[in-house]
C-alpha cells in the first residue's frame, strides 16, 4: 500500500475492537424477527489507531494526485463550505456487494460485505467495517438500514472531528466499553464520504435506484427504452434527446420514508455514486463486443474446420499465440474457449470470462477485426474495425496518459457503431447480433459525464473492492456446525482482525 504501511507483528492485542450494535435480522427457521448484538469496526477508530501507530500519516491520507483533480475540487469545495482544513479531513470512499461463500449440491450461500478505503490511496488498500449473511437480512432493507446508520455516524464522528461522548443511538457507553468512554476531545482529523462503488443489483436493493429492466432505467438522465421514443437510449449520438433531459439529484427516489442513511453524510452528493468501469466496461459492454467479433471469426474468418466446435478450437489455438506473444499473466488468461463462451443458444453474443481476462482481450478483438477487415473489406467490418480500435483507445488512455474529452469522444464513437451495427443487423432478420443492452448507455454516462466530474475511472476501479469481498467471503466459509448469526458475523471478524493484526490482509 501506497500510504499505509504493512502491518508488522507484534505481541500486543489488536485495537480497536469490534463495536457491537443491537440489529434486527431475520431468523431463517422461523422467519421472525428477532435482535442480536453484532459487530461492526468503526472507521474513526481504525483510522485513529492506524495514525497512532504510525501505519500511516495523516499528510499523505488527504493529499490528491493530479489525477484526482476532479475530486481534488470536491473535496476542497466541502472542506470551505464547512470550514474545515483540507490538510486534515480525509476523503473516504465506501463499497458494498455480496460474495458467494458456500457453494455445494444442496444450496449456496452469499454475504454482505461493507468496506471502506482511503481514496487518495493508490495500492487501494480496503478495510472492513462488517458484513452479514443474506439468511439473515430483514427485507425492506430493515438490517441493511440499520448497519448503514452506524456507519453514517461514523463519518459524522470524523466530520465533527471529536471522540464521541455517546454510543450511536444516543446511549451511554457500555460497561464493557472503557476506552471508548476513556476516549475526549479532538480526533486531530476529519473525514468526508466522497464516493460509494458496488453494482446495478446493489444499488438498486440499497438505493432504490432503477434497473436495467425499467423503461426509464438511469438514474443520471431520463432516456427510454421505449421504440421511437425521442429519449431512446440507442439514439447515442451527441445531437441525441436525452442528453438536455439530465435527472435532478435524487429524482428516482420514489419513497421518502425508506432512503439509504448514506445520503445523510455530511457533504454527501448523488454525484458520490459511481458507475463501475468493471461492471459497466470489463463485465458489460466489452464482454458483448466481443462476443460479437469472436461470433464473426469463428464463421467468416476462414478458420479450418467443417464444424463450429473445429473453428472455435482453431480460433483458440490463435488466442494461445497472442497471449504467449504478449505476455500476459497466467491467472488473466481464459483456461478454455468453447463456442458457448462466446454464444449461447437463442442469445446474442457475449463473451463468458472474469472481467480482468476481459481487459487483456480487447487488444486481441482489434487484431481479430483486423483480420477480418482484411479478408472481406465491407461497410461492416470497416465498422466493427472502428468500434474496437476506439474502445481499445478508451482502455490504453485510461492505464496511461488520461484525457476526459478524448475518453468522452471515444466512447460516443464505439456506442455510434454499435447502434449503425444493430440496425444492419435488424435490417437483415438477425435477432442476437449487435443487441444493444442498457449497459451500452451507461458506458456513455460514465466516459461523457461523470468522468468531468470524478476523474480517471482508474482511480475508483472495483478490482480492490472485489477481491477484498472474495478475502472476506474465504473468511466466511464454514466447515461445519451451526448456521447461526454468531457462527457467522463473530467468526469472520474475529478472522479478520487476526488476519489484519499480521498485516496479511
Amino acid at each position: 500500500m501506497r500510504h499505509v504501511k504493512k502491518m508488522e507483528t507484534t505481541n500486543k492485542l489488536f485495537t480497536p475492537e469490534p463495536y457491537f450494535i443491537t440489529l434486527p435480522i431475520l431468523d431463517p427457521k422461523t422467519q421472525a424477527t428477532i435482535y442480536v448484538q453484532h459487530p461492526v469496526l468503526l472507521p474513526h477508530e481504525m483510522i485513529s489507531w492506524l495514525l497512532a501507530a504510525q501505519k500511516c500519516h495523516l499528510a499523505d491520507l488527504c493529499q490528491f494526485t493530479r489525477d484526482d483533480n476532479y475530486l481534488n475540487i470536491y473535496h476542497n469545495d466541502v472542506c470551505e463550505h464547512f470550514h474545515l482544513d483540507k490538510n486534515a479531513t480525509i476523503p473516504l470512499g465506501f463499497h458494498g456487494d455480496g460474495a458467494a461463500f458456500q457453494k455445494s449440491h444442496h444450496r449456496s450461500s452469499s454475504t454482505e460485505v461493507y468496506s471502506w478505503n482511503f481514496i487518495v490511496d493508490k495500492d487501494g488498500k480496503r478495510f472492513m467495517f462488517t458484513n452479514i449473511n443474506k439468511d439473515f437480512l430483514l427485507p425492506n432493507n430493515q438490517t441493511t438500514y440499520t448497519l448503514l446508520e452506524v456507519f453514517k455516524w461514523s463519518i459524522i464522528v470524523m466530520f465533527n472531528g471529536f471522540w464521541p461522548a455517546l454510543r450511536h443511538d444516543g446511549t451511554n457507553w457500555c460497561t464493557t466499553d472503557n476506552y471508548r468512554r476513556s476516549n475526549s476531545g479532538t480526533l486531530g482529523f476529519h473525514g468526508v464520504l466522497l464516493q460509494i462503488r458496488g453494482d446495478w443489483m446493489w444499488y438498486q436493493a440499497i438505493f432504490k435506484m432503477p434497473t436495467h429492466t425499467n423503461h426509464k432505467f438511469c438514474f443520471r438522465c431520463k432516456c427510454t427504452k421505449v421504440d421511437g421514443d425521442a429519449l431512446n437510449y440507442k439514439n447515442t449520438g451527441w445531437n441525441a434527446a436525452w442528453r438536455e433531459a439530465r435527472r435532478e439529484p435524487y429524482d428516482w427516489v420514489t419513497d421518502s420514508n425508506n432512503i439509504c442513511p448514506l445520503f445523510g453524510s455530511p457533504g454527501f452528493e448523488e454525484e458520490f455514486i459511481i458507475i463501475g468501469f468493471l461492471h459497466c466496461h470489463d463485465l458489460g459492454v466489452t464482454q458483448d463486443i466481443l462476443g460479437n467479433i469472436f461470433w464473426e471469426a469463428v464463421n467468416w474468418l476462414g478458420l479450418p474446420g467443417s464444424t463450429m466446435a473445429q473453428r472455435c478450437k482453431e480460433f483458440w489455438n490463435i488466442l494461445l499465440d497472442y497471449y504467449k506473444q504478449h505476455n500476459i499473466p497466467r491467472e488473466d488468461q481464459l483456461q478454455s474457449l468453447y463456442i458457448n463462451h462466446i454464444k449461447k443458444d437463442k442469445s446474442a453474443p457475449k463473451l463468458k470470462a472474469k472481467g480482468k481476462q476481459t481487459k487483456y482481450l480487447v487488444g486481441f478483438g482489434l487484431d481479430v477485426a483486423k483480420q477480418l477487415d482484411i479478408k472481406w473489406n465491407t461497410w461492416h467490418s470497416q465498422q466493427v474495425l472502428l468500434l474496437i480500435q476506439s474502445l481499445n483507445n478508451i482502455y490504453i488512455n485510461i492505464d496511461n496518459q488520461w484525457d476526459a474529452v478524448k475518453c468522452a469522444n471515444w466512447s460516443e464513437q464505439v456506442a455510434t457503431c454499435y447502434q449503425a451495427l444493430e440496425q444492419e443487423a435488424l435490417n437483415t432478420g438477425s435477432r442476437f447480433a449487435w443487441r444493444i443492452k442498457p449497459k451500452l448507455h451507461m458506458m456513455q454516462e460514465l466516459h461523457e459525464y461523470q468522468s468531468f466530474l470524478v476523474g480517471n475511472p482508474k482511480n475508483h476501479m472495483e478490482y480492490k473492492d472485489e477481491s477484498f469481498c472474495g478475502e472476506i467471503a474465504t473468511l466466511a466459509t464454514r466447515r461445519g456446525g451451526a448456521n447461526t448469526h454468531a457462527s457467522n458475523a463473530l467468526g469472520v471478524m474475529s478472522r479478520y482482525r487476526a488476519l489484519l493484526h499480521m498485516g496479511a490482509i
